[in-house]
């Protein structure tokens, strides 16, 4: 997509927060941005799932897996560069604005993680931070010059009503006990990466499909529970629970690394078509784990 057209209007929007840079802004943004990278996103998630509410975890984890999955889409068809080395705008953080820049994916990020945290709690205070949050992720992409004003735009669009389907979707599931439509809506997702033919897509597509097959087992097969704080003491329901973390992401290790050393003896080329289809399985096979299999280890070790 050619928004040549386009970057002369937007241009200034960021010219004038690169003019109002100082160290105090530097910080607020760069908070902004880092709170809604991989890293922090998926232990906070984790700790939700596995340790403090089950239900809300998993509504996170999959509005933030199909939004992630969408977003991947959406960069890849429009294919949109970024305004980086334009303008004589001078970008910060450029390690962490891979890809293309359309939609924004910390924005996206940002909106679905405080959306979904924030329409099942259900408090006014919450949906005040996570109105303050999102917007300022968007902010801080545009602070540190790595997106066009577009793209933030529909990064808090994309990203708050794709959540609030998706909820709406795993809320039917649960009250009927069927999973056609979370199935369903893989479909156009699926097709994409037909099209797109994105290693990146893949790996991204795989996360959204990790998760729907996971949820499966776990609601089928494995049902665990978070901890029962009655009658523990603060000392005992850390110390379990820290556990399970532990245990968790070394299994989700495991399963990465274990996965990528078995692939790796394939040969397979970097782009060809059997390193997609092995990076597509072993990054839904660390979402199962994750989603199903970490839960499974829990109840079979009494943690």
């Amino acid at each position: 997509m050619n928004i040549n057209y386009f970057e002369h209007i937007q241009a200034p929007i960021l010219l004038f927060f690169q003019s109002i840079r100082n160290p105090i802004l530097n910080l607020l943004f760069l908070f902004f941005t880092i709170s809604t990278e991989t890293p922090v996103v998926v232990i906070f998630t984790a700790i939700m799932y596995w340790c403090i509410d089950k239900k809300i975890g998993r509504r996170m984890l999959y509005a933030l897996t199909g939004n992630i999955a969408l977003n991947g889409a959406i960069k890849d068809y429009f294919k949109v560069e970024r305004p980086i080395g334009k303008f004589g705008l001078e970008s910060m953080r450029v390690e962490t604005a891979t890809g293309y820049s359309f939609p924004s994916g910390h924005t996206q990020t940002a909106t679905t993680f405080w959306t979904s945290l924030a329409v099942q709690l259900k408090k006014k205070w919450v949906y005040v931070l996570a109105a303050v949050m999102a917007i300022g992720a968007g902010i801080s992409r545009l602070y540190l010059a790595v997106h066009w004003p577009m793209d933030v735009v529909a990064g808090l669009i994309l990203g708050f009503l794709f959540t609030i389907l998706l909820i709406k979707i795993m809320d039917r599931s649960e009250k009927s006990g069927k999973y056609w439509e979370m199935i369903l809506i893989l479909v156009p997702l699926a097709i994409m990466a037909f099209v797109l033919k994105s290693s990146d897509y893949t790996k991204l597509f795989a996360l959204m499909f990790g998760f729907t097959i996971g949820y499966i087992l776990e609601r089928e097969y494995v049902s665990f529970e978070v901890i029962d704080r009655k009658n523990m003491s603060n000392g005992e329901i850390i110390k379990k629970n820290g556990k399970r973390f532990l245990i968790g992401m070394l299994s989700l290790g495991v399963v990465y690394l274990g996965l990528k050393l078995v692939f790796s003896l394939f040969g397979a080329a970097d782009g060809s078509t059997l390193d997609m289809v092995l990076d597509f399985v072993r990054y839904s096979a660390v979402v199962i784990q994750g989603v199903a299999g970490a839960p499974y280890l829990f109840k079979k070790m009494g943690i």
